[in-house]
């Protein structure tokens, strides 16, 4: 993997302390295992959180509004990726409960 400089702005105290112990040799290292560990474990909470989510009984109706809201998104989606054709020719109601547009194509080649 490509490596990066970066520019952060860290107290003279911290960065004259860390410079004064830490060899140059073992700084950039360093750093950025600092960095791995800190990415790791807000990766972990929000792991954790996400996965409470998806499994705790409370949010089961928050799961099912989420699904619902996603099938509209796609549905709509659907219709404006047709947006070049005359129109969506309408929404209809699916066995399903959800709403599904009708395209209708008039390319010529």
């Amino acid at each position: 993997m490509p490596t990066l400089r970066a520019s952060y702005s860290i107290s003279a105290d911290v960065l004259l302390r860390f410079n004064a112990l830490v060899p140059s040799s073992e700084r950039s290292g360093m750093v950025q295992s600092l960095m791995e560990g800190i990415l790791a474990s807000r990766e972990k909470s929000l792991e954790t959180v996400a996965k409470e989510f998806a499994t705790h009984p409370d949010f089961a109706q928050a799961r099912a509004d989420s699904g619902l809201w996603d099938a509209t998104s796609s549905d709509r989606l659907l219709c404006a990726a047709y947006s070049s054709t005359p129109k969506c020719s309408g929404r209809r109601r699916r066995s399903d409960g959800m709403t599904s547009y009708a395209a209708t194509s008039t390319y010529s080649t």
